[in-house]
């Protein structure tokens, strides 16, 4: 999110040659130079000329890193029993690999779309509908047997339809159907 004017503003002595942090106590904490600070921030608008002037900036524009980076922390979230199962995470990074890019550009190129979303939301939607459905009360489970990788193949590609396509025109979504028949003959 954007910076808090406050909130940075009593953060600048800690970001100056000083790292000298004061608390609301007024107590003073000398930081060593071990330590380092690193903010990640939406933007600056809200920040002083001061507390630019003391920070160092990286700007990363979200079309130059793509999505892929997205989806690997997803992948690997240390909270999330996809970590845990190499079957499940290799079998979800082969089915984004194999069909978001490709959904994607065939949504820009091909399709309308009744409401415009940028492919960082699609890609976030897709992830999110998968953490709600690829459940074992779902029969997403290593317990399956031999079903388990259809069933996480099944389940991802439902969630690309609803994430990918939801957005799609009448027409686009026809198109789209198509599109996915042709990637996938499962359909």
């Amino acid at each position: 999110g954007p910076v808090d004017t406050l909130w940075i503003e009593s953060m600048n002595t800690t970001l100056d040659d000083n790292k000298l942090l004061t608390l609301l106590s007024g107590e003073r904490i000398m930081m060593t130079n071990q330590v380092s600070l690193l903010f990640e921030v939406e933007d600056l608008s809200q920040a002083s000329p001061a507390t630019v002037s003391r920070a160092g900036m990286i700007y990363l524009n979200v079309e130059d890193i793509g999505w892929w980076p997205m989806v690997t922390s997803w992948l690997n979230d240390p909270n999330s029993r996809k970590r845990e199962d190499a079957v499940l995470t290799q079998t979800l990074a082969a089915m984004f690999d194999k069909f978001m890019q490709q959904c994607l550009e065939f949504r820009r190129r091909e399709c309308r779309e009744l409401v415009s979303t940028a492919p960082l939301t699609s890609v976030q939607g897709t992830m999110n509908l998968y953490d709600c459905l690829g459940t074992p009360e779902n029969g997403v489970s290593p317990s399956e047997g031999e079903g388990y990788v259809p069933m996480i193949e099944m389940t991802f590609l439902f969630s690309l339809i609803w994430s990918v396509g939801a957005t799609l025109d009448e027409d686009s979504r026809k198109k789209f159907d198509m599109f996915l028949r042709e990637l996938d003959s499962r359909f």
